[in-house]
């Protein structure tokens, strides 16, 4: 596509301004941003095109809404690795850094009971020396069903993560899993690889 075929909207415009407003700290988290009416004047653009790249930074998870008070910029998120060895589970790096979390199980073929840890399900029958192969990362925008079990909004992106599970001892390949972060929530440094 040629640049000159590549259209900008005016939302994209005022949406990108504001992002950058907050990354560059411009916008701390906890300020309010201008009213609708103030950066209408500042982009000299209409009010309902500012509401509407508001809306997209919302739910973006970049902002929060409060009836009658105003919009502010959201609180920055805990940083936690991303340990891609596949030897300490999720549960376990949240609990070290102290985070409230909330780790849901969606479908696990094999087990019989309701799973909160796949870690502790395999540690309880035998399955300590673990192994993540065959590892990809990738982004992706919630489905309907992943909006519900998130609870996010639809332009969250959530970061996905795929690998087999291998138990060293047996040599056998356990699971094949597929992890859904919601990237509004944490930002992530890679660990280990090994």
């Amino acid at each position: 596509m040629k640049e000159s075929e590549f259209n900008i909207s005016n939302e994209s415009i005022i949406r990108n301004a504001i992002q950058e407003r907050i990354m560059n700290n411009e916008l701390k988290p906890g300020d309010t941003l201008p009213s609708e009416n103030a950066l209408a004047d500042e982009f000299g653009m209409k009010r309902i095109v500012v509401r509407n790249a508001l809306v997209q930074l919302e739910k973006m998870g970049l902002l929060d809404s409060r009836q009658g008070v105003g919009r502010f910029v959201k609180e920055k998120r805990p940083v936690i690795e991303l340990d891609m060895s596949g030897r300490r589970s999720f549960s376990d790096k949240m609990r070290e850094q102290g985070v409230d979390y909330e780790s849901k199980v969606i479908f696990a073929g094999y087990a019989t009971e309701q799973l909160a840890s796949m870690f502790n399900y395999y540690g309880k029958h035998g399955y300590t020396n673990l192994k993540s192969m065959d590892t990809h990362i990738h982004t992706a925008f919630p489905t309907l069903e992943e909006q519900r079990h998130l609870e996010c909004e639809e332009l969250v992106p959530l970061i996905v993560y795929e690998s087999q599970t291998m138990d060293l001892d047996k040599n056998r390949i356990l699971e094949q899993t597929r992890i859904l972060y919601r990237s509004d929530l944490f930002k992530h440094v890679l660990g280990s690889v090994n």
